[in-house]
């Protein structure tokens, strides 16, 4: 199962040892600077909404996997950059899940 990511740098040739910008992102995808930015926000609210004592919510998944719910430290689970990153590039791909009113 390719991620969001990985099909994101398919569909434009992007080089998967380059990390892209989110200025470069807009560039390619051709979507705005200013509405990336809102999905990022929404994706670092998202990373703690349900989460307890400033914690990340329990849907952050795990470092190199899918997996969710796990019941692990904080430095086992994604980052809050790498959950806002993951939503930008679920959003570039088009996942129907969230933000589709920045469409």
């Amino acid at each position: 199962m390719k991620t969001h990511k990985e099909r994101v740098y398919a569909k434009y040739g992007l080089d998967p040892k380059k990390t892209y910008s989110l200025p470069e992102l807009a560039r390619i995808s051709g979507y705005p600077l200013s509405v990336l930015k809102k999905v990022e926000s929404r994706g670092k609210g998202a990373y703690y909404s349900g989460g307890i004592g400033g914690r990340p919510s329990p849907s952050v998944r795990m470092k190199g996997s899918f997996v969710k719910g796990v019941d692990a430290p904080a430095s086992q689970k994604l980052s809050m950059a790498a959950w806002s990153r993951a939503r930008i590039f679920s959003f570039i791909d088009g996942n129907p899940k969230h933000d589709n009113d920045l469409r």
